[in-house]
């Protein structure tokens, strides 16, 4: 592709993952304990480190960045304000999990009768469902040693009117914001590799538990 001079430079293409969902749930998750590159400086890993250790990037190796939900026509989406989303906790990543795949997502904990985790066979579930993506993402970055992926994230995407009215998954699985990627040096991504785990056994106690309750079987060997 030519540059703006006449000469030939590579150009990094952008794409809408949105753009074929009319009214997309979406969740951003960024993956790894430390989310800074080995070129940063002390002021930028004292500033990154002092938030992973505010949120459960350092406890889980993964922490929830934003999401929305698709409610329906007249009540819209649900969307966590920023304030709520930077303090999470423990309990409040188990909640946004299944606030994802719910019908009445809330951010209130031990209130109410709880997020009725309705779209989990669907979103999460089954065998091209977000869980079993996800544990295929796994295989590959059990292998994978020449890159290095330093505060990138995974971008959760379905669309509940499609999901509805085929009544299979849609869900997708998007790996986003890989700007510091480093050279791995024969050497596993053990960082991102770990929160992704992480993530997977969040993903697969809540597909286990919607199992329980409905006698289905969405499993995926992990």
């Amino acid at each position: 592709m030519k540059a703006s001079t006449g000469s030939d430079h590579p150009h990094i293409v952008l794409q809408d993952l949105t753009s074929a969902s009319p009214n997309p749930s979406v969740m951003d998750i960024k993956i790894g304990s430390r989310t800074w590159g080995p070129e940063a400086s002390d002021a930028y890993i004292a500033k990154c480190l002092k938030k992973d250790r505010e949120s459960t990037s350092t406890p889980l190796g993964f922490r929830i960045s934003g999401l929305q939900v698709y409610t329906g026509e007249e009540s819209g989406f649900y969307k966590p304000d920023r304030d709520y989303m930077r303090k999470t906790g423990l309990d409040d990543v188990k909640l946004i999990l299944r606030n994802f795949v719910s019908s009445n997502p809330s951010s209130e904990t031990g209130q109410g009768p709880g997020p009725d985790c309705s779209l989990v066979s669907y979103v999460y579930g089954g065998p091209n469902g977000i869980l079993a993506q996800l544990v295929e993402l796994k295989t590959w970055f059990e292998d994978q040693t020449m890159y290095h992926f330093h505060a990138c994230s995974l971008l959760f995407m379905f669309d509940q009117r499609l999901t509805l009215e085929g009544a299979r998954s849609n869900a997708v699985v998007k790996l986003i914001d890989f700007a510091h990627v480093t050279d791995g040096n024969g050497v596993i991504d053990h960082n991102f590799l770990g929160g992704l785990c992480s993530l997977i056994k969040f993903i697969s106690n809540i597909v286990a538990e919607a199992n329980d309750h409905t006698g289905t079987n969405g499993e995926v060997e992990v």
